[in-house]
């Protein structure tokens, strides 16, 4: 599987454009080396230290004036800086790159679950880059230590052979220095979006995988991808553009040594009268110590692939149709080579070019539900958790599922709501298999699971979250006395502010706006799973109450081990002894 066809394919187009820059990148370094060679030549020759014929691959190059050898000089350097651009950050431009088209697929992944052994484990383990750039980081520190002794030896021996021209020198390095830390901000201003895009990321897909079953049936799937994918290119845009600018302050510091050295071949000659064979031994020195402060650069701010990771990664990548990889990557087009500290955001067409979730619309006549003799087992389990399942739930009742934790409650909901089929036996909503039922438009469904989902906005914002149809601020104030939270938002208002970290909300008052938002939905099919388990008593038996109202008009399936919201129910579902109870 390890072959270049795949890893070309792996990589993608447009990264390995830019290796095939980084190619010739090289050659023209390669060639640039050979100048300075040339240059040396041509610059003892010019100070008359040698008078012998300048020869470069057996060519005769003409004597030239001082003057012009030093102009040669400047243009060499402007040459290097430009090739070691291309030729380091290309590099850095294609690992980043692939990276996001890994990323896009793991994203795919959490609302497509190819293996049902998969979590958000997994996920956060294949896209989490802590742990190998904090081993990045310790190995960068042993690179840099050992750099900095040699910078530091080196120049030593420069003031032993000649102090003044040190002087000189270590002076303009110091300007540079300066130049060098403003570009080192810069890099640090850009790279701290990185940590905090990776944030939303490993939060959204926490958020998401917990709450997987909500989003579905609200249909919002696509929006929460928009968002994933879209923390996805602002990480892959800003650290880009970190690369870039860490790269600009590695290259431009050799060539602003050239013109430092420029200088003090000017001051050397016009007045410090030092000896050609002394200045020639010094500049020696100075190129190589200009050599390793920009190696010490290139350490500090260079990002190092390990040969396991990259053989996973490729499988991984490998498992992937063709077609779904280039439909899922086709967002990555706006990525350039320098990247951006501005964040992107996908336009509304990426909905329709992902096609991800589909919308059906079905004659729902009724919604009776029946598990008919169903028996499931997970990949890694040898024994049922569920076997033989039989019952039905007629349309307009209310049933209460308990039973011990692992008897199979969400089981029961994964395959009710179509996110994992029977091994035996059948499933159908309305007639319809779940997954077909619960895609048609013409279903409502409200779902409150046991850990709240809300998003950074108002109280408003998260009531309507996933809403398709318009919504009165009555029909909202009903809801939110439904579940007993109108007091509430009569004090904080509508416009409340819920941060990212949803604080100013007890766990409570989290749970009591998802259930006023699943009602708010007017739902034909209300799912509550252990919905009340953060509420106390009284409150609970207030929703209990209004549950029964709703007897009737909405099939409720509650999941809970507390009697208090089960006392209404039509049936009761026990998992333990399989009974089925009023």
């Amino acid at each position: 599987m390890l072959n270049l066809k795949n890893i070309i394919y792996f990589v993608g187009n447009k990264s390995l454009f830019w290796f095939i820059i980084t190619f010739f990148a090289a050659i023209f370094l390669s060639l640039v080396e050979l100048l300075i060679v040339a240059f040396l030549q041509l610059f003892l020759v010019s100070l008359g230290l040698v008078e012998t014929k300048v020869k470069v691959l057996g060519f005769d190059l003409p004597r030239i004036e001082l003057f012009y050898v030093i102009l040669f000089l400047v243009l060499i350097g402007f040459f290097r800086i430009i090739g070691q651009i291309f030729s380091n950050h290309s590099t850095g431009f294609s690992l980043e790159y692939a990276n996001c088209r890994l990323r896009n697929l793991a994203i795919f992944d959490l609302f497509n679950k190819r293996s049902k052994n998969d979590g958000v484990s997994d996920v956060n383990f294949r896209i989490t880059e802590i742990f190998p750039k904090a081993s990045l980081f310790i190995s960068n520190i042993v690179y840099f230590s050992s750099f900095f002794l040699q910078c530091t030896v080196i120049t030593l021996l420069m003031f032993t052979i000649a102090w003044k021209e040190s002087l000189l020198g270590l002076f303009g390095i110091f300007f540079i220095g300066l130049i060098i830390l403003k570009i080192t901000k810069n890099v640090r201003k850009v790279a701290l979006k990185v940590p905090i895009e990776q944030y939303k990321l490993n939060s959204g897909i926490e958020r998401i995988s917990k709450n997987i079953l909500f989003v579905k049936i609200m249909h919002t799937e696509d929006l929460e991808h928009k968002k994933l994918v879209e923390s996805v290119l602002n990480y892959g845009l800003s650290s880009i553009r970190a690369s870039f600018l860490g790269i600009l302050s590695t290259t431009i510091s050799p060539f602003l040594g050239i013109l430092l050295l420029v200088v003090i071949i000017l001051f050397s000659q016009n007045y410090f009268n030092t000896e050609g064979m002394i200045l020639v031994s010094f500049l020696y020195l100075f190129i190589r110590f200009v050599q390793n402060l920009a190696t010490l650069f290139g350490y500090f701010s260079s990002l190092n692939v390990y040969y396991p990771q990259f053989k996973i990664a490729l499988n991984y990548f490998l498992s992937f149709e063709k077609k779904r990889v280039f439909i899922l990557n086709k967002s990555l087009d706006i990525i350039n080579f320098i990247g951006s500290n501005k964040n992107y955001l996908l336009p509304d067409s990426f909905y329709e070019t992902l096609k991800v979730s589909k919308n059906i619309n079905m004659d729902i006549k009724n919604l009776n539900i029946i598990f008919d003799d169903v028996t499931f087992s997970y990949e890694y389990s040898k024994t049922p958790i569920i076997k033989n399942l039989s019952f039905e739930i007629l349309q307009g009742s209310h049933v209460g599922i308990i039973g011990p934790s692992g008897s199979g409650k969400s089981t029961i909901l994964y395959l009710l709501l179509g996110i994992i089929k029977p091994i035996f036996g059948s499933v159908s909503i309305a007639g319809y298999s779940p997954e077909n039922a619960l895609s048609s438009n013409g279903i409502k469904i409200g779902y409150v699971g046991a850990e709240p989902f809300l998003i950074k906005g108002t109280i408003k914002d998260n009531l309507l979250y996933g809403m398709k149809d318009n919504v009165s601020e009555e029909q909202i104030w009903r809801a939110l006395e439904f579940a007993s939270m109108k007091e509430f938002v009569e004090r904080k208002s509508l416009e409340y502010l819920i941060p990212e970290d949803q604080s100013g909300l007890s766990a409570g008052q989290k749970q009591r706006l998802c259930l006023a938002r699943a009602v708010l939905n007017n739902p034909q099919l209300l799912v509550l799973d252990e919905c009340t388990s953060n509420l106390d008593e009284d409150t609970e038996n207030e929703i209990a109450l209004s549950l029964e109202r709703l007897k009737g008009i909405c099939t409720a399936i509650i999941v809970s081990h507390r009697p208090g919201i089960l006392r209404s129910v039509d049936k009761i579902i026990d998992l333990k002894g399989r009974n089925l109870e009023k």
